[in-house]
């Protein structure tokens, strides 16, 4: 089935779990909306912005919902202008990638504040390289625009993805950029539950339940919850998107599907 053409049905069985959703679980449907209405655009996004929205992202991949909110909680307080220093050559968070893969032996964490933050969090570290790889990315950006993010908007996804992904770091996989760029109302997050729902609405997708979707797969999915989105509104916004994005994922979070 070709990714731009609705699959049959798709649309009406999409606002029935909407309203499902609405019906059995409000706050959930308020958290989208709130979602929705707080992305940051990339043509008006300030380099601080546009850091509120990237951070956190390697702390859900791969992550159940409840651990990632209470990591994201616990690092939330050092956040705030760390895309200024993390990494810098002598500052005091440097963690370096001396090895393949996630082991914690691939690292080596020096400076102060590092390892104050990796005893007091727990925190995986080769989660915590990847939000010093995007704290790089953004400074780089920095240096060459006021809005570091405004080209994206011009960009195809498929290709913008490749770009974040080279500037950010090995740990950046598709899933995680798409989770970034869905905050800036660009893309949807294809992650395990958005793609369990878009199989009940009728799509054939190839990605094994569970499975993470390779970077082809995850544009698909993209073009996929765009073309709904263009059926349900007409046209794509980027509000929309990111609020659908939440509803189709809700939905199977919140064991819907088998009720729809």
């Amino acid at each position: 089935m070709a990714s731009n053409i609705l699959a049959p049905g798709a649309k009406d069985k999409l606002l029935k779990l909407e309203h499902l959703l609405k019906k059995k679980h409000p706050k959930v449907i308020s958290s989208a909306r709130n979602l929705s209405e707080n992305i940051v655009l990339p043509a008006t996004g300030t380099a601080a912005q546009c850091w509120n929205v990237i951070w956190d992202k390697p702390i859900w991949a791969n992550m159940k919902v409840e651990v990632a909110s209470r990591n994201c909680q616990a690092l939330r307080k050092w956040m705030p202008g760390a895309w200024r220093t993390w990494g810098c050559p002598g500052s005091d968070f440097v963690i370096s990638r001396i090895g393949k893969g996630i082991r914690k032996e691939s690292y080596v964490v020096q400076g102060k504040l590092a390892k104050e933050i990796l005893g007091e969090t727990g925190i995986a570290r080769h989660r915590l390289f990847a939000i010093q790889g995007a704290a790089g990315a953004l400074r780089a950006r920095r240096l060459r625009r006021h809005h570091p993010y405004a080209d994206l908007a011009d960009i195809d996804l498929g290709e913008a993805v490749k770009i974040l992904k080279a500037e950010m770091g090995p740990i950046w996989g598709p899933t995680t950029i798409l989770h970034f760029l869905t905050d800036m109302g660009l893309a949807a997050k294809p992650d395990l539950h958005v793609v369990r729902t878009l199989k009940h609405l009728g799509y054939k997708l190839k990605v094994r339940d569970g499975a993470a979707p390779s970077e082809r797969e995850a544009i698909e999915i993209n073009q996929i919850v765009s073309s709904l989105v263009r059926a349900v509104d007409g046209r794509v916004k980027g509000k929309r998107l990111r609020y659908f994005d939440n509803v189709l994922m809700e939905v199977s979070r919140q064991k819907l599907l088998s009720k729809s």
